[in-house]
């Protein structure tokens, strides 16, 4: 396991202009490709819709980016723009090619693609932003995660939260705050597990522990990136798993004063690329508590985990 540290910025990168955007919801009661049982333990677990898109991933990627934009304050628009999801094969591509060329706000920006999958894209996507603000130190860059489903069968998984949706994501990236958003305190990332699929029976349980152990390095890395303490973190977001696999992550990265973010977007089902930047778009809605939102990002999948420590950053107050 190589764990890589990415320190505190200086100056700080903030996460702002949040915007999202999701399929057409449908009921798990009447979801005609899920199996009787299928159904009735996802019922059971609480689950009672998914998001299903009516055209293709790369229109909710289109009004994501438009929401986004619209929020962004006059002369902060993106210099570059980094597009992550799980699949990039031509025809997807070409279909996010085409959201940007029509779009003159974006046509003649350089684009960068990062193509892990839907549960690693969004925290690399935020480590390659932070990079590219070097070229650009007075711009901004435009992040676009995107998680696309391309079959009824698909959405049925057999671990994780049982069911992918359809939705994307984005945020601008800056050096600069636009009205609230998060500042990036210090990120993380672990890459080249050498975990097997399938497993071997005779190690029944190896790819979990594992797992378990990069979340945990990936983590106490981020905090020492950041300078935070366990104590420091206030909240803990996680791709969107099962309940009892967000839980066992929470406790294996020993916050104990950070809440579990469970349920910020329960009907994306399973993990996606971009549920992380739609909870922090949520906890950006909610009431600030007695102390500064300081949450810890965990992105992940087999092979990648990335960690970020950000703190709530509100903008200036309007002025009068």
């Amino acid at each position: 396991m190589t764990v890589t540290l990415h320190n505190r910025s200086d100056p700080p990168v903030h996460l702002t202009s949040f915007g999202h955007a999701l399929g057409e919801p449908v009921a798990v009661a009447e979801a005609p490709w899920l199996a009787d049982g299928e159904r009735d333990r996802l019922l059971a677990e609480g689950l009672r819709t998914v998001h299903k898109a009516t055209g293709p991933v790369w229109s909710l990627a289109a009004a994501a980016i438009e929401e986004t934009l619209r929020a962004a304050p006059d002369g902060s628009g993106p210099q570059a723009v980094v597009i992550a999801g799980g699949r990039f094969d031509w025809h997807i591509s070409q279909g996010f090619e085409g959201v940007l060329m029509a779009d003159p706000r974006l046509v003649d920006l350089p684009l960068f693609g990062v193509s892990l999958n839907a549960c690693a894209g969004g925290g690399s996507a935020v480590t390659v932003a932070s990079a590219l603000l070097n070229l650009f130190p007075g711009g901004s860059v435009l992040v676009v995660t995107a998680d696309l489903v391309e079959s009824d069968r698909e959405r049925v998984h057999r671990n994780g939260r049982a069911v992918s949706s359809d939705a994307a994501a984005s945020c601008l990236v800056s050096r600069h705050p636009a009205g609230d958003g998060y500042r990036l305190l210090g990120c993380a990332q672990t890459n080249r597990l050498a975990l097997s699929l399938p497993e071997p029976p005779e190690r029944k349980g190896y790819r979990l522990r594992a797992q378990l152990r990069a979340i945990g390095a990936t983590a106490r890395a981020a905090r020492a990136a950041a300078g935070a303490g366990a104590d420091d973190i206030t909240d803990f977001l996680t791709n969107n798993l099962a309940p009892s696999v967000m839980e066992l992550q929470h406790r294996t990265c020993a916050l104990p004063r950070a809440r579990l973010r469970a349920e910020f977007a329960p009907e994306l089902g399973h993990c996606f690329a971009a549920d992380i930047f739609i909870a922090l778009q949520r906890m950006l809605a909610d009431p600030p508590g007695d102390r500064p939102a300081r949450p810890l990002a965990m992105w992940g999948s087999y092979t990648s985990w990335t960690g970020a420590v950000l703190e709530r950053a509100p903008g200036p107050p309007d002025s009068p």
